[in-house]
């Protein structure tokens, strides 16, 4: 017969073992539910450094024929949509839990059922739809692609009302498992999201089901060009550094082979930096991007203690450009990763991206009220601290236009946003303030986007210059 000692310490231990099962079924919270991770990016850097190390010959090839448009019916008949993305394009990142190549694309066995977006009643928007519609084709107008397989990055942005902020985060993050992509970041009420490359339009109008469309706007960028120059530059190198081993192998001075060493050593870092940028479109061409604001009616939220007097200080959005003006004239040495899109018009900013979304954005705006980079600076920081930002860092630089002063900016949540912005005031007749501002902002997504591209977007900013 067990002894009651015996049957005590069985309790025990069956308590014990109850409340690490419930410890077990809990682990995550409500940040587990989101697939936002900082770990998701290890897991896509993995597998873009395994797609630059791919045979380069081959990709120009597979990326045309992987990511050829779909028929007419599904965009404006041109370059506007494209299928899944390559084997040579990074995945999504894995879903919590899962080891780092434990991708959708590549399990062997089936996945769990995933959660469904709520159900909607059906609803007539023919307008919205249209918008959208519109958008997009007047963001593809402008891209001045001429052949049907040019390679187009598309993003988008919504704003979106909805009665309750915690519901309508769940369902971007089912609709966004539905469509068999990932949440990039989320912090406060902007969360990005990265869906397969596909329909679009589609997937704008899946979104904008989720809440009240208070704005909505869709970039489209033609990036066949850059894709072709990078290709032909790494191939050109290869072949550089392909005869100097053939001659280091040759050659016996000893002055004239450290000669040769080091001009490989160039070429090996240039042919490094080519992989990096294709990876990069490979990654921004399989995956769209698109930002999603969500408002929600609560007690002092969105509030601020003051607004700038100033319509561009208070118009600057982390996650959106909004000094737009002269952008094609910034010349700015982009750090190892970024590729600039180039984009025609006066109205538009520079903007190169990283894979894993981070921007650098640059543009001008008018000098009025006359002043210079502090004053302008210090506006900056009276607009951010009524948003209730709190300022991380600062610093100036010196670059051809002048000084240039910076601060960045983060947002008080648990992954908060990292928002750089820097100003510099080039000088006019007499040595006094010229007439225009130039504004360069960077957004990070996520505190690992800042730890990895931080200190190189600051040195960045003193190669900053403007083409006459």
């Amino acid at each position: 017969m067990p002894t009651l000692r015996t049957i005590a310490h069985a309790l025990s231990s069956l308590a014990v073992m109850a409340g690490l099962l419930v410890l077990s079924s809990c682990g995550g919270g409500a940040s587990g539910q989101y697939v936002v991770a900082d770990q998701g990016y290890a897991a896509e850097s993995v597998q873009a450094d395994g797609a630059a190390a791919t045979a380069m010959s081959e990709r120009r090839r597979v990326v045309q024929r992987e990511m050829a448009p779909a028929p007419a019916s599904a965009g404006r008949g041109r370059a506007s949509q494209r299928p899944a993305p390559s084997r040579n394009t990074p995945m999504p990142a894995p879903e919590p839990g899962s080891s780092p190549r434990s991708t959708p694309s590549n399990r062997s066995t089936p996945r769990a059922k995933q959660p469904t977006t709520p159900k909607r009643q059906p609803t007539a928007r023919p307008d919205l739809d249209d918008a959208i519609d519109a958008e997009v084709g007047r963001a593809l107008e402008e891209t001045g692609a001429q052949t049907s397989d040019a390679l187009i990055v598309y993003m988008g942005y919504l704003e979106l009302q909805v009665r309750q902020r915690i519901a309508a985060m769940d369902a971007i993050e089912a609709l966004t498992r539905e469509l068999n992509g990932y949440v990039d970041s989320l912090s406060g009420e902007v969360v990005v999201v990265r869906v397969p490359a596909g329909d679009f339009k589609a997937a704008m109008k899946r979104y904008a089901e989720l809440g009240e469309v208070k704005a909505h706007r869709v970039q489209a960028v033609d990036v066949s060009a850059q894709y072709t120059d990078l290709e032909a530059r790494r191939g050109l190198a290869e072949a550089s550094r392909a005869r100097l081993l053939a001659l280091l192998e040759k050659t016996r001075d000893v002055r004239e082979r450290l000669r040769i060493m080091q001009e490989i050593k160039r070429l090996s870092e240039q042919i490094e930096g080519v992989d990096a940028q294709l990876a990069a479109l490979q990654n921004l061409l399989a995956f769209y991007t698109i930002t999603i604001r969500v408002r929600a009616p609560s007690p002092g939220a969105g509030t601020r203690a003051h607004r700038s007097p100033f319509p561009w200080v208070r118009g600057l959005q982390a996650h959106q450009p909004t000094v737009r003006r002269d952008g094609t004239r910034v010349k700015l040495e982009l750090p190892r990763g970024f590729v600039r899109f180039s984009r025609r018009g006066e109205r538009v900013a520079m903007q190169a991206r990283a894979a894993d979304t981070t921007v650098i954005r640059a543009g001008r705006t008018d000098n009025e009220p006359r002043g210079d980079a502090a004053f302008w600076l210090a506006a900056v920081r009276h607009e951010m601290t009524g948003r209730n930002m709190v300022e991380k860092d600062h610093g100036e630089v010196q670059t051809p236009l002048g000084t240039l002063r910076w601060a960045l900016f983060a947002n008080k949540t648990l992954r908060p946003l990292g928002h750089l912005i820097g100003v510099v005031v080039p000088k006019g007749d007499g040595g006094s303030a010229g007439p225009d501002v130039w504004v360069t902002e960077v957004f990070f997504p996520r505190p690992a986007a800042l730890q990895r591209h931080g200190d190189a977007v600051k040195k960045a900013l003193a190669t900053l210059e403007v083409r006459p």
